[in-house]
């Protein structure tokens, strides 16, 4: 099971990266950062009251 956890939440970082245009990463600001720590956490959220 755990596993299969930690392919998904890498799953999930790929695909987001992905999501968001390179731009963002290139501004060097901590936002996308930020973004992507709050779309982890939701979507990782969403995953675990679904199962």
């Amino acid at each position: 099971m755990k596993k299969k956890t930690g392919f998904l939440i890498v799953l999930v970082l790929m695909i987001i990266s992905l999501v968001i245009p390179p731009d963002l990463y290139s501004q060097g600001s901590g936002a996308p950062r930020q973004f992507k720590a709050e779309e982890l956490e939701q979507i990782l959220g969403a995953h675990c009251s679904l199962s």
